[in-house]
């Protein structure tokens, strides 16, 4: 009887450790509008193909592009006007030196009147009145250089955000199509990231302990694949399991089964 138990405890362990799953791509991504506009073009081609640095969907930038470049024309008069307003400080602090020192030379000379002094003092007031005014005018031009700064790169990253690009994945689906409008937040494209084959297995307690020293099969073939992640924390669905991933090699066909076994 012994002998017997021993043999069914055996082949027990043997068989905990097979599990069966589906290949899946390593991560599939929901591509969201980021920008609201028209759609121009949609890469409807292109579904089901791998794509690399692909215009997927393209919404209309024509009024951006136009107040962008009107914004940098503005942007240019503004830098050549504050450019002016510097030189026109610098010829008004000039002035006013010699005004200060017109003034300080006959301020107390008893052989000068007083209304001649006076005068002086006055033309000098004018003078520095007019350095200050000029100074409140360029800052007026930096801040308005500040603010056409802001929205120029605001206008740059609402174009950026209407070019629609891939890098490199395959266009699992296209959600829009020519003379669709979109909002921020609307979803156009499904992206699988197919450069490797995720397995999402759901393991017992006793084989999270176990498997770090035994060797993955996959459909009978030993790998040197390790898991990526164990979840710490038993899933919420698969009472007692605890979720892995394991990234593979990207197979010729996504979505068969894999039969995995640890000894």
């Amino acid at each position: 009887m012994r002998i017997f138990v021993a043999i069914l405890f055996t082949i027990a362990s043997l068989q905990a450790a097979v599990y069966y799953a589906k290949v899946e791509p390593r991560e599939t991504y929901t591509i969201k509008a980021a920008a609201s506009g028209e759609v121009i073009s949609a890469a409807l081609d292109y579904e089901g193909k791998l794509v690399e640095n692909l215009t997927i969907v393209q919404l209309d930038d024509a009024l951006n592009k136009l107040e962008l470049k009107r914004s940098r024309q503005k942007l240019e008069n503004l830098e050549a006007m504050l450019q002016a307003a510097k030189d026109n400080i610098a010829n008004l602090q000039e002035a006013a030196s010699v005004k200060q020192e017109q003034y300080e030379r006959i301020k107390d000379l008893t052989t000068k009147s007083q209304l001649a002094k006076e005068t002086e003092l006055i033309a000098l007031l004018n003078a520095q009145n007019q350095v200050i005014s000029a100074r409140s005018s360029m800052h007026n031009i930096q801040t308005q250089i500040t603010d056409l700064i802001y929205k120029i790169e605001n206008l740059q990253d609402t174009i950026a955000k209407k070019k629609i690009v891939v890098k490199k994945g395959l266009l699992y689906a296209l959600h829009v199509k020519p003379d669709d409008y979109v909002s921020v937040g609307t979803s156009v494209a499904e992206v699988h990231d197919v450069s490797e084959g995720k397995l999402v297995v759901f393991l017992s307690a006793d084989d999270v302990d176990s498997i770090e020293d035994k060797t993955l099969y996959l459909d009978d073939v030993p790998t040197q694949i390790k898991p990526r992640v164990i979840w710490p924390v038993a899933d919420s669905d698969n009472i007692s399991s605890y979720r892995a991933e394991i990234y593979i090699p990207a197979p010729e066909r996504f979505s068969k089964l894999v039969k995995l076994e640890w000894k």
